[in-house]
């Protein structure tokens, strides 16, 4: 199989804006971003949700991943030939391209990054991609070859998308911030955490001319008033990290350009281990329990999509009927709490209570589990001891998450979601589940996949111990005169061509 790589400009991402009447973008000037994040660079390799509105504009992947389309556009790597078997890639680079620092990028940084991405410490959720390369070889300053143990499909290409390029001789510096070097449009300096940074214009970008702005501010407003009122007043030009319900304001709003990118999945997580949730009957009660219309019209002004599973809506191999096999269904979920015995049970709660999206989901949860019969307990944790538990698989029931895994393959999310892998959260780890799980990651073909895909749909369906409630884009709110922003599959930010008109 010979993956072929047009040789053009950009063009996998969503467009937020288009360009100026006379088609002419406006050079110079600095775009204001309000985040209600931090950066944290030393997450890089884990594809924090608070880094994407700036990392893929200091680093770069060696290919993109169209969303909608997943067709493939090249960035640091010119062409990737997979062989016929499909377990090996040579992998072509672009010449004269520079790291921030003066460094060459080379064979030999891409070597170094994909060994740094199988770290434990880099908190890669790809990193098991990475681990199944049996050799990557360097074969010229401008190109390697990297064999694998198995045939990778897409998960190969979610890798090579979202695997950001760094530099061996600055690395180090991503732990603390003091080096954050890549071979992007903009450079990264002037941190000062928790309150904002800068990324200046690179001038010996590889395709500077196609970058015009000098600056981006970007601007920590961790209060959600705050950051509606700095772009209602001109003070930032582009909010990231809305909540939905406040993004919506603007959705109709002519002086603004409201945008769906990326995304995350939320489901309910239900530990098997523990009574009442190792009963099946239970599991399944929560999941018919749940008014999934209801969370998406409060918590998410209607923005998401209603799925009952992780996959992409309208994921070839599954259907409608899997996606909305849980319909909103309190007298069933009742009966079935009652044959199980399991009425007045205590269901305790654990989700992160620093998220406001998760609390609400939280209010209307435990308002439905009450109305079938189970008595819930909030467990709200702040963030580092919740993210903690869920790692190391000690969430003694139920718990609310949430996977900014939108735009990955069906086979990278079974594979990579905490929820979902071998060792899950939930502690589902049967041979059954585990079989079909591998089936999925191994189809060589079209065919064989569509149906490994529905096969375990149909056995999380099935055992509930995962239940998918809503798929919620992200969403990027900017002012009109901001042109050509552009959003990758994932969700990031890319302002390479990105201007301020006057």
């Amino acid at each position: 199989m010979v993956i072929a790589l047009a040789l053009t400009g950009c063009t996998s991402a969503r467009s937020v804006g288009q360009s100026t009447g006379d088609g002419k973008p406006v050079d110079g000037g600095t775009l204001t971003v309000a985040m209600a994040l931090d950066a944290l660079p030393s997450g890089l390799f884990g594809t924090l949700d608070r880094n994407w509105p700036w990392a893929d504009n200091v680093f770069e992947p060696l290919i993109r991943l169209e969303p909608g389309t997943r067709k493939i556009e090249p960035v640091l790597a010119t062409s990737v030939d997979v062989a016929s078997d499909g377990k090996s890639a040579k992998v072509s680079l672009r010449k004269g391209v520079t790291f921030q620092n003066g460094q060459p990028f080379t064979a030999d940084a891409v070597k170094f990054t994909i060994e740094k991405s199988i770290d434990p410490a880099s908190g890669d959720n790809l990193a098991f991609v990475a681990k199944q390369f049996t050799n990557v070889a360097v074969d010229s300053p401008t190109s390697l070859t990297i064999t694998f143990g198995k045939v990778l499909g897409d998960s190969f290409l979610d890798y090579l998308n979202q695997t950001e390029i760094v530099d061996p001789s600055s690395f180090a510096g991503l732990a603390d911030g003091s080096a954050v070097v890549g071979t992007g449009p903009f450079s990264f300096g002037d941190w000062r955490p928790g309150a904002g940074f800068t990324l200046s214009k690179y001038k010996d970008y590889w395709d500077a001319k196609q970058v015009h702005l000098d600056k981006i501010e970007y601007v920590v407003t961790t209060d959600p008033t705050a950051e509606i009122n700095a772009v209602k007043s001109g003070r930032a030009q582009v909010a990231y990290g809305m909540a939905p319900v406040n993004a919506a304001t603007f959705q109709n709003n002519k002086q603004y350009n409201f945008v769906k990118g990326g995304g995350s999945i939320y489901p309910i997580g239900l530990n098997v281990q523990n009574a009442p949730l190792n009963t099946k009957e239970v599991r399944q009660a929560i999941a018919y329990a749940i008014d999934r219309k209801r969370l998406n019209s409060q918590v998410f002004a209607g923005l998401g999509t209603v799925t009952d599973l992780p996959w992409a809506p309208g994921a070839a191999g599954v259907g409608k009927s899997r996606e909305q096999h849980y319909t909103y269904d309190p007298d069933k979920a009742k009966k079935l709490v009652k044959e199980a015995g399991a009425e007045g049970a205590e269901v305790t709660i654990t989700y992160n209570r620093s998220n406001a999206t998760v609390n609400a989901e939280y209010q209307i949860i435990a308002n439905n589990l009450t109305a079938i019969g189970l008595k819930p307990v909030a467990d709200g944790r702040d963030q580092p001891n919740y993210q903690a538990a869920q790692s190391q698989g000690t969430i003694p029931g139920a718990f609310l998450t949430l996977h900014g895994q939108v735009g990955l393959s069906a086979s990278t999310i079974a594979q990579a979601l905490p929820t979902l892998r071998k060792g899950n959260t939930s502690h589902m780890d049967t041979p059954e589940y585990l079989q079909l799980s591998a089936a999925l990651a191994n189809a060589t073909s079209a065919k064989e996949s569509e149906k490994a895909l529905g096969e375990l749909s149909d056995y999380l369906l099935d055992q509930a111990f995962l239940n998918t409630m809503i798929q919620s884009p992200g969403a990027v709110v900017a002012s009109s005169s901001v042109k050509n922003i552009d959003v990758s599959i994932r969700g990031l930010l890319l302002f390479k061509s990105a201007y301020v008109s006057k």
